[in-house]
């Protein structure tokens, strides 16, 4: 009787401790906007979970989940081992409505055993907006549960849409191209390039640079993806009829969870699992627009122009005078195709010299066409003198919006041309000047006192002159000293490679902050190697362990300096093959090799 009251103790303690061991626990953030979107966590200490059972989320849109992860833990302490595994069930919610929500316990069967989670409070607040929540910043979208390695991605997981802003317009009528991805929730994407440029015939085309792309997310047929803007274009249709918007094709590239490595020594170094990268290729179904031809009768001095302008003309020069050259200029602004229009024809006088006018352009590509201005410089030369006019200047467009053309006009140009002084040969000289955009000489006797200063001669005039000899003289010096400096490659090495090394360590300490394992001890290594190699004058190549003893062991080095450098090394090395035994003492091995250097460059 005594043996079996043991026996049963021992079993009821025994399962105390499996029941101890075995916990499960939800998690959640205590408060929510309601715009945003949160991740509902539920962690069961075991690797064979099963029959997870959710409580009632009606109160929460599911944007993704449950995705389950399993990850398990090996540690060794003084020969003493332990293990613990761990399921996590992760939903990617968003609130309904503003309010204090509780969500209840869940249930899942480890062990033979079931488990309830605990309860989760949390309060939702804000103004909701028209808008499908915002995503979120990018340390919470690296949070956010992606496929697992070897999943497919479908078309229905990820696909590129082209859309353009109308579908029926006018020739040259500026319309607007959108490519929008569309990835699904746990879909991993991380870049997307266009791999060939499309091929618009029929179609003048402008790029607008994307300059960052803006996710949000977005509900299609009851699916949520995370929809963005990849590439935009505005095209000017040149011909009436149905224009194809070709098909075209875009890399990209999905990141997908590596839940182990086959290699069991390679999953012990590199903490059992990451990411990898899976290329794939999406192409864009092609899409059309209808265009439909400008109305007839076009007018005789149509120029060209399909949107909305305005018209302005200005003499940029003084009032000329026979024989000046002069400049009239007509500036046409607004939106639309700009860059496409005739220059407007303007009617000088028939005993004016006139040139072909001159085009400035100052445009911004928009999703509404191109905005600015077009200015049209016409130079001229009256030959004789009297009262002339330059009758009003005309420019006819294509008004999409009313569907009819409209004129603009200038005023009139009224010119009182006097007498001149210039010859035709001081013409053609001035016009050949600025066809090379030379600024004309000013012509005329020099005053005296502009020609030689009231100082010219004196006692001050002449110390000047010497201090600027001996000031010359001096920048000389300097500019020769530093070329013999640039040219002495091996000892501006020498002179730099305390500096270089000092950069490479304040890497370093950002990526121990960082947390980058890897590439803080290849940084530290190459502070140190650099530093060796830059300071004896040798190739990086030859940065050997060996070669390295030899040079710590040379006559002048200090043997604390040396032993910093070879310990420092070492650690480097070592750490490459295991990096769990160096853990905590990064930051020492920082210290100790800035320790090094200090001390070498003191010597």
């Amino acid at each position: 009787m005594k043996f079996l009251n043991i026996l049963l103790s021992a079993l009821a303690l025994l399962s105390a401790q499996v029941l101890a061991a075995q916990s499960f626990t939800a998690d959640a953030p205590s408060s929510v906007n309601i715009n945003d979107y949160f991740h509902l966590r539920y962690r069961v200490s075991s690797t064979g979970a099963t029959d997870f059972t959710p409580p009632s989320l009606a109160d929460f849109e599911i944007l993704a989940g449950p995705s389950v992860s399993r990850s398990s833990s090996f540690q060794m302490v003084n020969g003493k081992t332990s293990t613990s595994e761990t399921t996590t069930y992760t939903y990617v919610l968003s609130p309904r409505k503003n309010g204090r929500f509780t969500i209840g316990p869940a249930t899942v069967t480890a062990g033979g055993t079931t488990l309830h989670s605990n309860s989760v409070t949390l309060t939702v607040s804000g103004t909701p907006s028209a808008s499908a929540p915002s995503a979120p910043s990018q340390p919470r979208q690296q949070e956010e549960p992606i496929q697992a390695a070897g999943s497919r991605v479908t078309d229905r997981d990820l696909y590129i849409t082209v859309t353009p802003s109308r579908t029926s317009v006018y020739e040259q009528e500026a319309v607007l191209l959108t490519y929008r991805v569309y990835s699904r929730v746990g879909v991993g994407l991380s870049n997307v390039v266009l791999s060939q440029k499309p091929d618009f015939k029929g179609l003048v085309s402008q790029e607008i640079p994307v300059k960052s792309i803006q996710t949000h997310l977005e509900s299609v047929g009851g699916v949520s993806y995370r929809a963005g803007t990849i590439l935009q274009y505005v095209v000017f249709p040149q011909q009436s009829g149905r224009l194809d918007i070709p098909s075209v094709t875009f890399t990209c590239t999905v990141a997908q969870r590596q839940s182990a490595f086959e290699d069991p020594l390679e999953a012990f170094f590199n903490s059992g699992g990451g990411t990898v990268g899976v290329q794939v290729e999406r192409t864009v179904r092609p899409a059309h627009i209808d265009v439909k031809a400008l109305p007839a009768p076009r007018p005789a001095n149509f120029s060209g122009g399909v949107g909305r302008f305005s018209l302005k003309g200005e003499l940029t020069t003084p009032m000329p005078k026979s024989n000046d050259v002069a400049t009239y200029r007509i500036t046409v602004s607004g939106t639309g195709n700009l860059k496409l229009l005739t220059p407007p024809q303007v009617v000088f006088p028939t005993d004016f010299d006139t040139y072909e006018p001159k085009t400035t352009e100052q445009t911004e590509t928009t999703s509404s066409g191109l905005s600015g201005e077009v200015a049209y410089d016409y130079t001229f030369v009256p030959r004789n003198v009297g009262k002339y006019s330059v009758p009003a200047v005309e420019f006819v467009f294509f008004n999409p919006s009313t569907g009819q053309y409209e004129t603009l006009r200038t005023a009139p140009l009224a010119l009182d041309v006097a007498q001149g002084e210039r010859t035709n040969a001081d013409v053609e000289r001035e016009l050949q000047l600025r066809n090379s955009d030379i600024v004309p000489l000013k012509k005329g006797e020099t005053p005296a006192d502009e020609a030689h200063p009231f100082w010219w001669g004196t006692w001050t005039y002449w110390l000047a002159n010497v201090v600027l000899l001996f000031a010359a003289f001096a920048a000389l010096r300097l500019l020769d000293r530093r070329l013999s400096l640039r040219a002495d490659v091996a000892g501006r090495k020498r002179r730099r490679a305390g500096k270089v090394a000092t950069k490479r360590m304040k890497r370093a300490g950002t990526l121990l902050r960082q947390e980058a394992e890897a590439d803080f001890y290849d940084e530290v290594a190459r502070a140190l190697q650099g530093y060796l190699a830059d300071k004896f004058s040798l190739p990086q190549a030859e940065m050997s362990a060996e070669r390295i003893e030899q040079l710590l062991s040379q006559p002048g080095v200090p043997a604390e300096a040396a032993a910093k450098f070879s310990e420092a090394l070492s650690r480097c090395e070592y750490a490459r093959f295991a990096p769990s035994a160096e853990a905590g003492g990064k930051a020492r091995l920082y210290d100790l090799a800035v320790s090094a250097i200090d001390l070498m460059e003191k010597q």
